[in-house]
């Protein structure tokens, strides 16, 4: 070899020592490295976007980004645990992602429609080998129903949760004791954690073997999702991420809990940012290819909306849109943690959050509008002002209505006082409203059922088959969307808390009467005594039953009706017990009273408000 070849050879060496120096990614050229987003773009966003918000805001946090096929972030930030220092890693910390866990549900359902194991139409009770449950459905219901939220089942929260893995049931026993439809299969949308588990169990049914063994052998093994899985064990529990409490820097740690239902297809998966990143992949390029092609795409388009224009529901995944950017995806909520995992079809791009903290709620919808906003900002909406429609206007929508999302047969039927789920929707001009939901905001009919704002939200209406309106589909970016109905003034929730007072202040004066009757004249008959004391129980009562309502922390629902108030919900029982032998010996004397009439009057109106509100043991 001359001596100029071997200069050129060691030339070309230390060239090449200089690229993988200054380049060592190139080296082992990672997924990450890939993207078209630029790596360093999106890390710094990041960066930039939890700087000021780690410790102030939430304790910490994971985030995924996947583009074009490959993983473009994935990082960890602050802690997964404060007290043991652990950090955030997106590979190693384990998260509970609530109800995201309905997207792993849903693309298990369409496994089985792929093989003809399902139909989309057809009555689940078919799929159903348990007696009982099969007697529970008394109408017609389709996996269709279930996967777009239109079963008909209540919500549930109280009693979701148990303390310890040994309190769960399994799926079957948990759907019989606590799962049962409302209203109607298909009358309306309402948002149904009860209808994805009754799927998931759907699913274990027709698979014949436990939800999670299927997710395992169908989902997760063939996507490599190595850290995800729907059953809970001990040792997983030391492995998840601690969920907090508070804000500005001052955290208190919840204490550990499991949902009541083993396996929990409607959120209970227990995964990692990594894992996720795989999952998201799966359904932004179709490969590897869990479902046909066809069937991601029925998925991800639009099943339910009152308006086609109006971002509604495909098959699990809820339609949005920010800055004219179209998403798909879904929000996880448990106490203590906030994620969300949206996917931009069109841009092959999707971003997957994870926060172990409450406060974490509205800092996912701002993380995903600055995303949006910083590398797509070229598709920001920026239509012009909705022109009124000019032909038929709608009739006056203006009235009160009610969000859809509630429980009528348990005490969780309480929350409509405690926490009004009733929005105000007033006509300011022929065809222009406003909406308290979106305060400022001025929606202009531009169809014959449909009302728009300036910024990009939509009221859209739904005509019953007299042509009369009673629903609402609202929709915002930021709340996604909700279905309200029209009610009246008496079932308003300020109509029956100003009951509740009315009937506190009766009480308390029949209460009084009943000292002063004692003070003028010794009781003659043991019953005198009798309705005294009725009317002092509810008193008792009433006190006892507010006073735990604002001592006892909401995190306590999740594992049922608290102990103190299971006793107190016991006392209108004993007094109205009372008042019935009260009636009884009182009727028997002939003699006219007032403070009886009055009292026991009272006492059986307010009983009937008690049972109206589930408030009775």
């Amino acid at each position: 070899m001359s001596k100029q070849n071997k200069l050129l050879i060691w030339i070309a060496h230390v060239w090449t020592c200089f690229l993988l120096a200054l380049f060592p990614c190139a080296a082992n050229a990672s997924e990450m490295s890939k993207s078209n987003l630029p790596a360093q773009n999106i890390e710094g966003f990041a960066d930039a976007f939890f700087r000021d918000r780690l410790q102030k805001q939430i304790p910490g946090a994971i985030v995924v980004v996947v583009e074009d096929g490959h993983i473009a972030l994935k990082k960890g930030y602050g802690f997964a645990d404060v007290e043991k220092n652990r950090r955030m890693d997106p590979e190693k910390t384990w998260f509970p992602v609530g109800s995201i866990s309905k997207l792993f549900t849903a693309t298990a359902a369409m496994q089985l429609y792929d093989k003809g194991l399902v139909g989309l139409e057809g009555d689940v009770n078919q799929y159903v080998q348990d007696a009982d449950i099969k007697a529970m459905l008394n109408q017609p219901l389709t996996v269709h129903h279930l996967l777009t939220h239109t079963g008909g089942f209540g919500d549930r929260n109280l009693g979701a949760a148990v303390r310890e893995l040994r309190d769960q049931l399994p799926l079957r026993e948990d759907i019989k004791q606590h799962v049962a439809p409302i209203r109607p299969p298909g009358q309306e949308m309402m948002y149904d954690n009860s209808g994805m588990q009754f799927l998931g169990y759907v699913v274990e049914s027709v698979a014949k073997m436990p939800f999670n063994d299927y997710m395992t052998n169908h989902v997760f093994k063939p996507l490599n999702m190595r850290t995800s899985t729907f059953r809970a064990t001990p040792d997983l529990l030391t492995k998840i991420a601690t969920g907090y409490q508070g804000s500005n820097g001052i955290y208190k740690p919840y204490p550990t809990y499991v949902l009541k239902s083993q396996d929990a297809p409607q959120g209970g998966l227990l995964t990692t940012g990594a894992d996720i990143a795989r999952f998201m992949l799966s359904h932004l390029e179709q490969t590897p290819e869990i479902l046909k092609k066809e069937t991601y795409e029925l998925m991800h388009r639009q099943q339910y909306s009152y308006d086609h224009r109006v971002p509604g529901v495909g098959y699990g995944f809820w339609q949005n849109r920010w800055n004219g950017v179209d998403a798909i995806g879904h929000n996880g909520d448990l106490p203590g943690f906030r994620s969300a995992m949206w996917l931009l079809p069109d841009k092959h791009a999707g971003l997957f959050v994870a926060i172990n903290g409450d406060s974490g709620a509205e800092l996912r919808n701002e993380l995903m509008n600055a995303f949006i906003t910083t590398f797509y900002s070229e598709e920001k909406d920026l239509s012009k002002p909705a022109s009124l429609f000019q032909g038929d206007a709608l009739p006056d929508l203006s009235g009160t209505y009610r969000y859809n999302r509630y429980t009528e047969h348990t005490f969780e039927k309480l929350n409509l006082l405690l926490s009004p789920k009733e929005i105000k929707v007033n006509m300011i001009d022929q065809g222009e409203y406003n909406v308290n939901l979106f305060p400022d905001q001025r929606f202009r009919q531009i169809d014959s059922s449909l009302l728009k704002s300036d910024e990009g939200n939509y009221v859209a209406v739904k005509r019953e088959n007299n042509g009369e309106i009673r629903s609402l589909q609202l929709y915002s970016h930021l709340t996604g969307s909700i279905i309200v109905n029209k009610i009246t003034w008496f079932e308003s929730a300020t109509f029956h808390l100003f009951l509740f007072a009315v009937f506190s202040c009766l009480f308390l004066i029949l209460t009084l009467w009943g000292i002063a009757k004692f003070i003028k004249r010794k009781p003659r008959q043991p019953f005198d005594l009798f309705i005294w004391i009725a009317n002092v129980l509810h008193l008792v009562f009433i006190a006892g039953l507010v006073g735990s309502i604002a001592s006892i922390p909401s995190f306590e629902y999740e594992f049922g009706i608290p102990k103190p108030i299971t006793s107190i919900l016991t006392i209108p029982l004993i007094a109205l017990s009372l008042s019935v032998i009260t009636s009884l010996l009182w009727l028997k004397t002939r003699k006219k009273s007032g403070y009886y009439f009055f009292s026991i009057t009272l006492q059986v109106c307010f009983f009937v408000f008690l049972s109206y509100w589930r408030l009775l043991p």
